[in-house]
């Protein structure tokens, strides 16, 4: 008996087979999968194994205690098994387990001072050191500049090129002539003049003048400090004397550099 008949039953058995077939491929390629082992299930509770505790934190030390049973030693459960039933049972006793602590390091840290700390030190102890060899038993000085108050005038860093102030024991014993000293640190004086003046009077004048890198004075301004004449026909002459100062050129100089001239003017000069 032939099965197959008609066109068409041989067509739907040909597309019959040809699904059953990419089914079973499917299910041999892309079928469920399984753990092997299964995972465990379960909820692990632990009722602790110490008489004090504190926290909301389990600590990790107990919850591994807690993950794993405890079994009673084979003598116990021996004792246990041929004990009479009117005999107490006597419980293991348990261990109290020790929290361990976490060491933490005390070692202070050494903090290395930086190179302006260690100068600013150096400064200081040089300052002292020559206060008490200059004078013994006598008031140290408050500092040094021009200002009213005390304090050391300058900066910390320092430069050959400073700023100059007439009594300050910078340079002001520099003659340069015609009655005529000056103070200004680290340059030498290139050339100057000297106005006359128009009256006959005597006195010394101090002028503090302001000199850029080229060595001319940009400012000139009277000092009463050092002065022993408040003449404006002596203070004129003076601040036009002081500008005629140049000293030599420092390519390294700050833009301004202050320094003094002391003008001394006698009668008929």
């Amino acid at each position: 008996m032939n099965v197959l008949e008609t066109p068409e039953e041989k067509k739907s058995f040909a597309i019959t087979s040809a699904i059953f077939v990419i089914i079973a491929l499917i299910c041999i390629f892309f079928g469920l999968t399984y753990m092997d082992p299964p995972p465990e299930n379960g909820i692990a509770v632990n009722f602790g194994t110490s008489d004090n505790g504190r926290g909301d934190v389990e600590p990790a030390e107990t919850q591994a205690a807690a993950a794993q049973p405890v079994s009673q030693p084979v003598e116990a459960q021996e004792n246990l098994a041929t004990q009479d039933d009117d005999s107490p049972v006597v419980a293991p006793k348990k261990e109290k387990v020790k929290p361990v602590k976490t060491p933490t390091n005390t070692t202070p840290t050494k903090t290395t001072p930086t190179k302006e700390v260690k100068e600013e030190i150096k400064q200081t102890v040089n300052s002292a050191a020559s206060n008490m060899i200059k004078g013994k038993g006598k008031t140290p000085s408050s500092g040094e500049g021009d200002g009213d108050s005390d304090g050391n005038k300058g900066q910390l860093t320092g430069t050959m090129y400073g700023n100059s102030y007439y009594g300050s024991g910078n340079g002001s014993g520099t003659g340069s002539g015609n009655g005529t000293k000056w103070g200004l640190k680290g340059r030498s004086l290139a050339g100057n003049d000297k106005i006359i003046q128009k009256c006959d009077e005597a006195g010394r004048i101090i002028i503090q003048v302001t000199v850029n890198k080229e060595g001319r004075v940009i400012d000139a301004q009277y000092s009463a400090k050092g002065s022993n004449s408040t003449s404006q026909c002596l203070i004129q002459p003076a601040i036009a004397t002081a500008k005629t100062f140049k000293w030599n050129q420092a390519a390294d100089a700050p833009d301004s550099q202050i320094g003094f001239v002391e003008i001394n003017f006698s009668v008929g000069e």
